[in-house]
Parts: C-alpha cells; sequence; structure tokens
C-alpha cells in the first residue's frame, strides 16, 4: 500500500505557480488623444486667426484715447504737481525794416532835397518801386510833390542793368503849361530815386500807359534810356 501511495505521488504532475497578469497600459491611450486634440485645435485656431479681422485690444483702446495734449494750465483734480510748468510769455519778433532813400523838390523847385523813408525788408522790388512812387506824389515838410497825386505804377521790370517803369498818363498833369525845369526837376526825381535805391542798375526807362514817348510835356527826351542826373543841385535834408 505504501508501493500504490508512492506512485500515486509520483505519477501526480508538478503544479506551476501561475505569474500574475501583467496591468494593461490605459493612460497610453488618454494621453495620446489629448495630444491630437491639442493639435487640432492649435491649427484650427491658426487658421481662424489668418481670416478674423485685426482688434485693438480694450487695453489699447483705453490708452489711445486717454493720450491727448494737455495745456500746461490744465491739472487733474486730486493731484498735486510739485513743480508746476509756468508759461512764458513770448515776446513778438522785431519787423526788420530798409531804408529808402527819396529825392524830392524844394519849395522854390531850384534843388532836389534828399528824404529818407522805412519800409519792410521783405518787400519785393515791385513793392519798393510802389512805394516810392507813392512818396513823390505826397507832399512833405511843405516841399512839392514831384509828380502828380493821380500817378499810378502800371508795372515794373528789371532786366540786365535797365529798369523799366511803366506810369500812367497823370504824371503829366502837374507839367502841363509848365517850364523844362519842371519837367526836368520830375524826370530827375524818378530817375534818381530809383537808381538811388537799385544800385545794381545803371538806366531808367520811363513808359507812358506801356508806350514809349519823346517828351513829358515837350522838353526833355525820355524815350531813351535815362541815367542818374548829376548837373542838378542836390541838397541833404
Amino acid at each position: 500500500m505504501a508501493d500504490t501511495i508512492k506512485k500515486r505521488k509520483k505519477k501526480s504532475p508538478n503544479k506551476k505557480k501561475r505569474k500574475p497578469a501583467p496591468k494593461r497600459q490605459t493612460l497610453i491611450p488618454a494621453v495620446l488623444f489629448l495630444i491630437l486634440t491639442a493639435g487640432l485645435l492649435g491649427i484650427l485656431y491658426l487658421f481662424a486667426g489668418k481670416h478674423l479681422p485685426l482688434q485693438i485690444p480694450i487695453a489699447k483702446q483705453k490708452t489711445s484715447t486717454i493720450i491727448q495734449p494737455i495745456s500746461s494750465n490744465h491739472q487733474k483734480p486730486g493731484v498735486k504737481h510739485k513743480n508746476p510748468q509756468r508759461h512764458t510769455p513770448t515776446t513778438p519778433q522785431t519787423t526788420l525794416i530798409s531804408k529808402l532813400i527819396i529825392y524830392r523838390l524844394s519849395a522854390d523847385f531850384s534843388q532836389l532835397i534828399t528824404a529818407s523813408a522805412t519800409i519792410d525788408k521783405s518787400f519785393t522790388n515791385k513793392q519798393k518801386v510802389q512805394h516810392i512812387i507813392t512818396l513823390l506824389t505826397l507832399p512833405a515838410n511843405g516841399d512839392q510833390a514831384p509828380l502828380n497825386q493821380a500817378t499810378r505804377l502800371r508795372s515794373v521790370a528789371f532786366k540786365k542793368q535797365l529798369i523799366t517803369i511803366d506810369l500812367s498818363a497823370d504824371i503829366r498833369k502837374n507839367l502841363v503849361n509848365s517850364g523844362a525845369n519842371d519837367e526836368i526837376m520830375a524826370v530827375a526825381c524818378l530817375s534818381n530815386s530809383l537808381l538811388k535805391n537799385f544800385p545794381r542798375y545803371n538806366s531808367v526807362q520811363i513808359l507812358i500807359d506801356g508806350k514809349k514817348c519823346r517828351t513829358l510835356a515837350g522838353h526833355i527826351d525820355i524815350s531813351r534810356p535815362l541815367s542818374y542826373q548829376t548837373g542838378i543841385t542836390v541838397a541833404n535834408d
């Protein structure tokens, strides 16, 4: 009987120990799903951002509306400035002036008298000539006006060394039925005043209503350019 027990023991197969079953890796699919989802969302965000209009952030919009020029006298309520800037008044710029020399007639028409006048230095040459003509038509200090008050400047041109001045026929009104001395003095006052204030030029051509004339009142030839009249007595003011 003992032999049978031994045989049974021999015949009974050895039981093998079972290994524990490996745990299923359930985290990998979840991580992959999250990565794919994030990638898809990023692609959609980039695609949508290209087609959507640009919008200014709210913070920037607020700052753009707040930034405004503030005058030096304006202060925000409740804010104290330690060193307020005082507004210093600016002094107006002084106008630069230029000096004109005018030749006028003495009371007895015997000689020329020089007089000075000031004008704005920004005057153009035409404005200077216009001012000279105006001064020659106005009496001053009891002296006679060389030109009639109705005399108008029609035009003036500067070419090379010649000044061409076109006057209205009103210049003849004071010279009608007058002597040669009055006409000579009137022409000398005009030509000398122009050449004195424009030293770059050496002669003056006088036109009446756009045309060359032989004389103003029948005595002195003005059909040709006139140079500075040196044979006339000049007295200083």
